[in-house]
């Protein structure tokens, strides 16, 4: 029971923070951080997305791909290894699709690193904490 109970106080938790970056400006900051992180990333060429996504259209017809097939191609291409199951899921769902790509070993490493590297974390704790700070919590 207090498993359960240490579950839901964390869902709860969980929600008053979404609620609270909702009411606030806080997405837009941080998203805005990501751009400005990535952005560096593509300019000194550490990670190439555009770059793989091409590769991944070389081959193939853009205009009846899926999304879902293109980060297939391109986790593929980043060594990344899966199951028929896992197939079966990144099929239809987008997000999985890219997670795939992003958790394939060539890749996963260098956004790891780079999250902490570039100060992509320090920031958006920054930024959650001012969030947090500015409504009395």
């Amino acid at each position: 029971m207090a498993f359960v109970n240490k579950q839901a106080t964390r869902t709860q938790q969980g929600s008053i923070l979404a609620e609270d970056m909702d009411r606030t400006n806080t997405n837009a900051v941080l998203k805005r951080d990501y751009e400005v992180w990535y952005s560096a990333l593509e300019k000194k060429q550490v990670l190439n997305f555009r770059g793989d996504v091409e590769t991944a259209l070389a081959q193939e017809n853009p205009e009846t791909m899926k999304i879902q097939d293109i980060f297939k191609i391109m986790a593929s291409k980043a060594n990344q290894k899966w199951d028929n199951d896992a197939d079966r899921l990144v099929s239809h769902d987008v997000e999985r699709a890219q997670g795939l790509y992003l958790t394939a070993p060539a890749i996963k490493h260098k956004v790891d690193k780079l999250k902490v590297d570039t100060g992509l974390y320090l920031s958006w704790e920054r930024d959650v904490k001012n969030m947090r700070t500015s409504l009395g919590h």
